[in-house]
């Protein structure tokens, strides 16, 4: 008999009318769904809050595992009713009150962690988050929606989740959700309790058993190794971190169903088996990508996914974890489960230190296998061996393991990086291509996995000799392993090389994360005393130290000037006394949740603290899933901690956020020769940049983005932020052409701002050279020696002359050093040209050209130089190729010639050279890709002639199945998978061989038509 039948026994033999039934089932049960509602929107928020403050570095893993707990250690104690209405009324106190007092709480956690260390910040911010846990715990508890007792409470919290993740959250800040919260519990505490619960004094410790424990720290060491598998699936954003928490939330209500935890072995092998289907689990998130349009039926399939793999998690967690004791006994049997969830957390602390060393597919395995085997031989008073032969409980344990040991073939990380964080696959999937097909869809090939504590790290080889990395699938940046070969990315070098041309003489200078190393590697170029570098993934460490990148990046790492500090940045910024020249910051993409601290104001104004007088603070921010509206958040929110900012366009899809105190540090004095300095020179020529370029980009003031709406500054109280980035990124759109339209109204370049200096005259020169050279690529398909008439016709029609000293002499005109060194080019041109067999001593003086760069020599000298080297003597097939490669790979993205092509596929197939069976194997993929879209472009073109077209024709077929006839053997030599390479065949097969084909009978058919007159016109 409970509670409300002793108080009111004459009531209770009063037979109810349905309504009244319905009322009373509503008071009894509803309040706890809505207090599983309520405790999740206060729980969003104050996980929202530590995220967005610290990321999710070791503050606030350490603060959560340390909330944990001492929640645990309190949860015990059932306070009295005042003790726990104060204890809400606390809570929702400081709730409401954080836009006020959290900066100086992250202020003072700051000078704990410079003095005393993190681990005491972790305990003291632990304590604040237990304080609010047990709070909300001990108000639950005063009725029947005790925590761990009622499904709906569960049940609540998980809806509580999906919907403010997936709904509420995308359109108002979490903190107004939490304020909403407050009020629900206000009016709870008007509300008498339905079912009050009597305190029950402990009355001794039970015996303890230690199945539920060792049960329960297997499940431990699981949960972050499945939380890994699942982020290979899809972008880590809010959606998913709330969607699993979400998920485990709705685990936990089911196991209160005494049907469903009758059956743990069921569900184990259902969880084993759904783990076991990844390559499944990559086809139905390849579809919901690529097929489904509208945003809330996406987020809701996507879902769907979580709830599969993280439901039954917690499920099995709540039949071990969460209390089963009847309160009729007038016992509480808190400390059984309280040791359980010890163990559990311990078990998610051990399991995710562990995930670097061993993976995360075994260490699922072996825990599942474990859990298996000892929920197979439970009994009632421990291991029963017998219960082996039973087949209910054997075949599901069998089954179980058959799946996990399956899921150590079937899981391929690198195959899901490669297939869901890519436009083309999603278009070529569209189209019908298989999924089998996907590895040979472009040049990529993997060079190495690893896993690291920030997720599983993926290499790529593309582009010949380009290091792609992927964390968790998403770019994670990009760097040349020969920039004298295929060009740096424009956007990782421009990022360092603007701001430190801007600044007048840059001195100190942080890295916040090193990406792929390209930042650091061009920061060194400049005459720079000190770089600090600040990066958290070891993995990513190592593959820079001793691994893929090392050969790469060997040089930065003996330069004296850098000071690696290993850890996550927000922690080193605060912790940081110096002072800073020069910021460059490279957070990756801002819509993945562990890098939304990066973004938030409260870390802008940490390290507006860490600048130097008329010091920059720069900020990479890639824009292609987002709308205007992402760029003007971010614009509002560097503006109000910094005082200026400022953004430059600098790669496609991609814009370099530059901060300072005001207009004048970041629009200097004299940049025109900084900017024309010869390390700027240098880096800009590694992109095949001439450094007038640099002078002619594009920036937007904030002005720009007024008529766009924003989502107001990045902070838990006053924008939606890394929620509303998330359902923005899955929004279907031309989000680029919507930024552009925007951009476009007042668009202003580096330049104008230095209109009347007098060098400007010789900005604007070079930039006509580009533009002729432009000309050249374009207008003039494998007649790169055109370029000989505009140079010859400028140094004719505008000769320019210098005034100079000369001893004994006085002053004297004499021609410019830029056009006497063209002059000299072309006369050791003309030089090497007239010997029959070229001298390799001619062509190496002919090369010396090549550098300082020359927008209208530098690029073509080496397509002279590769012709010149076919009849040097002795022959120097090796030189030849790399000349050519540096042509191919160095033109413009709108050229069309093919005929280098076919002789550096000649050459790759035939010739003995330097390079390794490794890089002939991926120039050959490369060039081939190339080969297909310069033909695509030559469709529709009318200014080659029909003969020279089915020239072309015939060699690129030849060339092409030379090269096609020698990847076998480079791929088996390289160490290549036979299978990937074979795939790889059949695609440039059908998608280039036959093409050309196709293209070359279509024409042959068109050339043999006969052309009879036409008859004469009727009189």
């Amino acid at each position: 008999m409970d509670a409300s039948t002793q108080s009111s026994p004459v009531s209770a033999q009063i037979p109810l009318t349905f309504p009244q039934r319905i009322g009373r089932w509503f008071v009894q049960r509803g309040e706890s769904f809505a207090a599983g509602l309520l405790t999740a929107a206060i729980a969003l928020y104050w996980m929202h809050l530590q995220v967005t403050t610290w990321g999710m570095s070791s503050l606030t893993t350490g603060s959560l595992l340390a909330a944990g707990v001492l929640f645990l250690a309190g949860s015990g104690w059932r306070p009295n009713y005042a003790i726990r209405l104060g204890g809400l009324a606390v809570l929702c106190g400081l709730t409401l009150s954080t836009p006020w007092w959290w900066a100086s709480w992250d202020a003072a956690l700051a000078s704990v962690i410079g003095s005393a260390g993190v681990w005491l910040a972790c305990l003291l911010n632990g304590a604040l988050l237990a304080g609010l846990m047990l709070s909300l715990a001990w108000w639950n508890s005063r009725k029947e929606a005790a925590i761990g007792t009622n499904s709906l409470f569960w049940l609540g919290l998980a809806g509580g989740f999906w919907l403010a993740t997936a709904a509420l959250a995308p359109l108002m800040p979490t903190y107004w959700l939490a304020a909403a919260a407050t009020v629900g519990f206000a009016v709870q505490m008007m509300i008498p309790s339905a079912r009050l619960i009597d305190n029950k004094q402990f009355a001794g410790w039970p015996r303890l058993n230690f199945s539920p424990i060792v049960s329960a720290l297997l499940l431990g060491v699981c949960l972050p190794a499945v939380y890994r598998i699942a982020s290979q699936l899809q972008p880590e954003t809010t959606l998913v971190f709330f969607g699993v928490v979400a998920s485990f939330c709705l685990g936990l209500a089911l196991s209160r169903w005494k049907w469903l935890s009758e059956r743990q072995l069921v569900v184990l092998t259902v969880t084993a088996l759904v783990l076991a289907c990844f390559p499944l689990w990559i086809r139905y998130y390849l579809l919901v990508s690529s097929s489904v349009s509208l945003t809330s039926l996406a987020i809701v399939l996507r879902q769907l996914g979580l709830i599969a793999f993280f439901a039954p998690f917690g499920l099995l967690v709540g039949c071990v974890c969460l209390p089963t004791g009847s309160r009729a006994e007038g016992k509480l049997f808190v400390q059984s489960w309280q040791i359980s969830c010890f163990a559990l957390l311990t078990g998610a602390t051990v399991g995710w230190s562990l995930i670097s060393a061993f993976g995360p597919v075994l260490l699922v395995a072996v825990c599942l296998i474990a859990f298996a085997a000892l929920t197979c031989l439970r009994g009632e008073n421990g291991f029963v061996w017998k219960q082996l032969a039973q087949p209910r409980r054997a075949v599901p344990a069998a089954v179980a393991a058959s799946a996990c040991v399956a899921l150590v073939w079937s899981y391929q990380p690198e195959f899901s990086a490669r297939s869901l964080f890519s436009t083309h696959v999603f278009q070529s999937w569209r189209n019908g291509r298989p999924l089998n097909a996907v590895p040979g869809l472009d040049d990529g090939r993997l060079l190495s996995v690893r896993e690291s504590s920030s997720g599983t790290l993926t290499i790529w080889r593309h582009q010949g000799t380009h290091c792609q990395l992927r964390l968790n699938g998403v770019p994670a940046g990009r760097i040349s392993s020969n920039a004298t070969l295929v060009p740096q990315p424009a956007g990782g070098t421009l990022s360092a090389v603007l701001p430190l041309s801007l600044h007048p003489a840059p001195r100190q200078v942080l890295l916040l994360g090193l990406e792929s190393g390209l930042g650091l590697k061009t920061t060194l170029e400049f005459p720079v005393m000190q770089v600090d570098c600040c990066e958290q993934n070891d993995a990513l460490l190592q593959e820079m130290q001793s691994g893929a990148l090392s050969e790469t990046l060997a040089s930065c790492w003996a330069d004296d000037r850098v000071q690696l500090q290993a850890g996550h940045p927000a922690l080193t910024v605060r912790r940081l006394k110096e002072k800073y020249d020069v910021i460059l910051d490279t957070p990756g993409n801002s819509a993945v949740y562990r890098q939304a601290d990066q973004f938030n104001a409260g870390r802008y104004a940490w390290l507006a603290e860490r600048l130097a007088e008329g010091g920059l603070y720069c900020q990479r921010f890639t824009f292609t899933d987002y709308g205007p509206d992402a760029l003007r958040s971010v614009a509002e929110t560097l503006q109000s901690a910094f005082g200026y900012v400022t953004a430059f366009d600098t790669a496609p899809g991609e814009m370099l956020f530059v901060a300072a105190r005001s207009r004048d540090d970041v629009i200097t004095k004299d940049l025109i020769q900084r900017i024309s300095a010869p390390q700027v020179r240098r880096s800009l020529a590694r992109i095949g940049w001439d450094w007038s370029v640099a002078m002619n980009l594009a920036h937007f003031e904030q002005d720009a983005l007024q008529e766009v709406k924003g989502y107001g500054q990045q902070n838990a109280w006053s924008s939606p932020g890394s929620f509303r980035l998330a359902t923005e990124m899955m929004r279907w759109g031309n989000k680029w052409d919507e930024v552009r339209t925007v951009l476009a109204n007042k668009p202003q370049h580096l330049l104008e701002h230095y209109a009347e200096e007098k060098e400007m005259a010789d900005v604007l020169r070079r930039l006509s050279d580009v533009a002729a050279r432009e000309q050249v690529l374009v207008k003039h398909t494998d007649q790169f020696w055109v370029y000989r008439k505009s140079v010859k016709k400028r140094l004719q029609d505008e000769p320019r002359t210098i005034i100079e000293p000369v001893k004994g002499e006085g002053l004297q005109k004499r021609i410019h050093p830029e056009d006497q060194r063209r002059l000299d080019y072309f006369e050791t041109l003309g030089n090497a040209t007239q010997q029959k067999a070229c001298s390799l001593e001619s062509l190496s003086a002919v090369e010396e050209y090549a550098y300082p760069y020359d927008p209208l020599v530098s690029y073509f000298l080496h397509a002279e130089i590769a012709k010149l080297y076919q009849r040097s003597a002795p022959p120097q097939p090796d030189l030849e190729l790399r000349h050519w490669l540096h042509s191919l790979y160095f033109g413009s993205q709108q050229e069309r010639s093919v005929r280098s092509i076919h002789r550096s596929l000649e050459l790759i197939a035939n010739a003995d050279t330097e390079f390794t069976a490794a890089e002939r194997y991926d120039h050959a993929n490369t060039l081939m890709e190339l080969l297909k879209i310069r033909w695509h472009m030559r469709k529709g073109k009318q200014d080659l002639s029909q003969a020279v077209l089915l020239i072309d024709l015939k060699d690129s077929l030849r060339a092409c199945n030379l090269a096609l006839e020698a990847m076998p053997e480079l791929g088996k030599e390289a160490g290549i998978d036979p299978a990937q390479t074979e795939v790889r065949i059949a695609e440039l097969e059908r998608t280039l061989t036959r093409m050309l084909q196709s293209h070359r009978a279509e024409m042959l058919a068109k050339a043999s038509k006969p052309n009879y007159p036409l008859p004469p016109a009727d009189e």
